[in-house]
């Protein structure tokens, strides 16, 4: 849990510098994210989907029985049948029980029911009063000739080994302060295969009287219950199905009136009382942890639903023009760009190579032409409304004021030239986002709210939550598996989210939806033949402008197309449309220019976008016993 926890706040700061620096905005540094998260949750998740010990030797566990019955001075017969089904070659399987040092161990009586042979030999790991750890050799223990062990072969289908253990207990019933207890382990942990059937039998003297209370760990087991009294014994039958690999399988079963047994084993501190409490807890941790599982993400969709609805839905305004056929502001394309294209963010590429265009348009620009082809722009003077995007061409400019396509890759490999370039470039587009935002079209309140649910609610909650269950002592079974289910689709809902465009979460104002509208009618204009043909441009010259706002709304190549199938031939030469006309391939070289800097620069910076305290035998798992087995 510690690790887990100290990679959550790891995770904690790396999210906080992202957002203090800004850096959120690069999808780089969100796939970043996105990983060091999915790597802290798989951690988190692994440590109870992996298992923690692994078989020597392959085999199953088809069924294991276990019974117990009391004797009125607190002590105890107890049988344990354990079957193997054994897929490898092996030599010898083992088991190992352990009870609490007031417990006696006697008369341990090992019987082989089924097996390649009947009497193998014993070997005694660990042979103590209270702990009995053993091999049963199947193979002989001494090596072969050549030094290798030998070991039983199997059939294909396996080979049958079914033991019965039958022991003697001493001090088995616990007292405590108000009450005495049966508080054992049918089984323990430590067996690194699943139980495919464990069968429970428990018996007790009619004069102890029927138990008060029955408490069965760990909960959401899937079991079939009986009781009664037979032959003056209240008698308790269990059949368990599916017990995962270490995995225990205890019950307690309470007597609140019974005292002086004679019992050696007891717990003055423990009452009656403190069970209770403790069997609550673990009880209410238990439902608690499934239902947050089911539950939770289905609070944090309703959370990104309601969010939605108060935040990201359009607001309703009398906007119904079919096109516009002028340009329904004077604003300049690279602003046009930012707010309808970009939605109130930084230009694309787009916005940059229109923003170029434009000043081709109104001469601060032009076109160089060797052999027919346009191979650079050339610089007339400065654009005094565009000072850092003029700062930043002149600084790839030659002597002559020159930027030639086909040089722009080793102009760029001057490390001074690019970083003058990309600092110009940089302040252009802040300056552009800057007069986008001022507008106060956009309104992402609800993406904010929505991102920061996602990364809060969707990330580290679940991930806290994660970590919290590893700490628990409580068995939580199903209900950790419906956690894990929860917060998994929690995670990818979030990351869902995290991914969305800001605009699902956000809204335009009234008056910022008006102009985008009116903007996306002029690109259904541009991009509709049948509207162009029927309602052209009032005047051919109107063309440059049209292009170069094409260029800013991302339809630049269908705009030239519908204006080569308008004019079947090259209308007179314009700074824009006449030349585009014929080489339409301009366009991408100027969206070029951006990009290949960036490349230059390895693509290490942001810029333009491509469009307890009771003692022994009161908490939960801390009953007595339960053997636990293995092959090798």
């Amino acid at each position: 849990m510690s690790m887990c926890f100290m990679k959550y706040c790891a995770l904690s700061t790396f999210i906080s510098s992202v957002i203090y620096n800004g850096l959120m905005k690069t999808r780089i540094t969100l796939w970043l994210l996105v990983f060091l998260c999915f790597g802290v949750f798989f951690q988190c998740v692994s440590v109870f989907l992996l298992p923690s010990s692994v078989a020597a030797v392959t085999f199953e566990l088809p069924e294991r029985t276990f019974s117990m019955v009391v004797e009125e001075d607190g002590s105890a017969l107890v049988e344990e049948t354990v079957t193997w089904l054994l897929k490898d070659p092996f030599r010898y399987v083992t088991w190992r029980v352990e009870y609490p040092s007031e417990v006696d161990i006697e008369d341990l009586q090992v019987a082989v029911l089924q097996g390649p042979n009947l009497t193998p030999e014993i070997n005694y790991v660990m042979n103590r009063h209270n702990v009995v750890s053993l091999e049963l050799w199947f193979a002989p223990r001494s090596p072969s000739s050549s030094g290798q062990g030998v070991y039983v072969n199997v059939p294909k289908e396996g080979q049958i080994v079914q033991v019965k253990f039958s022991y003697y207990l001493r001090n088995i019933m616990m007292e405590c302060n108000d009450f005495s207890q049966l508080f054992v382990k049918f089984i323990g942990e430590g067996t690194a295969v699943k139980t495919d059937k464990l069968v429970v039998m428990i018996a007790f003297p009619s004069v102890f009287g029927e138990p008060s209370s029955v408490y069965v760990h760990p909960l959401g087991l899937k079991k079939e219950v009986t009781k009664g009294l037979q032959n003056e014994r209240y008698v308790f039958h269990y059949v368990f199905e599916q017990v995962p690999s270490n995995t225990y399988v205890e019950g307690r079963f309470v007597f609140p009136r019974l005292l002086g047994t004679g019992t050696n084993y007891k717990n003055s501190v423990l009452s009656l009382a403190d069970v209770e409490e403790i069997e609550r807890e673990y009880t209410s941790i238990y439902q608690r942890t499934k239902m947050l599982g089911l539950f939770y993400p289905i609070l944090l969709f309703v959370i990104f639903l309601g969010i939605y609805l108060l935040y990201g839905r359009e607001r309703k305004i009398k906007y119904d023009a079919l096109y516009e056929r002028d340009l329904p502001t004077q604003d300049p394309p690279e602003l046009v760009n930012a707010i309808v294209s970009r939605v109130c963010r930084e230009p694309d590429n787009d916005g940059f190579s229109a923003a170029v265009l434009d000043m081709v348009r109104k001469g601060h620009l032009s076109f160089i032409e060797k052999s027919g082809e346009v191979v650079g722009l050339k610089l007339i003077d400065d654009d005094t409304s565009r000072p850092y995007l003029s700062g930043a061409l002149e600084a790839i400019a030659n002597k002559e004021g020159e930027i030639i396509f086909s040089r722009l890759e080793k102009t760029f490999k001057k490390k001074s030239l690019v970083d003058k370039f990309w600092d110009n470039l940089t302040k252009w587009e802040e300056s552009v986002t800057v007069l986008a935002q001022k507008r106060k079209y956009f309104n992402s309140t609800g993406n904010t709210i929505a991102k920061t649910v996602a990364v809060v609610g969707g990330i580290a909650l679940p991930i806290i939550m994660l970590t919290a269950s590893t700490n628990t002592d409580f068995p939580l079974m199903d209900a950790r598996t419906f956690m894990m289910a929860g917060m998994g689709v929690s995670f990818i809902m979030a990351l869902i989210v995290l991914f969305m465009n800001r605009a699902v979460f956000s809204h335009w104002t009234e008056e910022g939806l008006l102009y985008v509208k009116q903007w996306q009618a002029l690109r259904r204009y541009l991009t509709d033949f049948t509207l162009l043909s029927q309602n052209p441009p009032q005047a051919l010259a109107m063309w440059d402008e049209l292009l170069v706002y094409g260029t800013a709304l991302g339809v630049a190549k269908q705009t030239l197309k519908n204006l080569r199938q308008l004019y079947p031939t090259a209308p007179p030469e314009t700074p824009v449309a006449g030349t585009l006309y014929v080489r339409p391939f301009i366009v991408d070289k100027l969206n070029g220019i951006p990009t290949t800097a960036l490349l230059s620069m390895g693509g290490g910076k942001s810029g333009i976008r491509g469009g307890g305290g009771f003692g022994s035998g009161a908490s939960v798992g801390g009953g007595a016993g339960g053997s636990s087995v293995g092959a090798g």
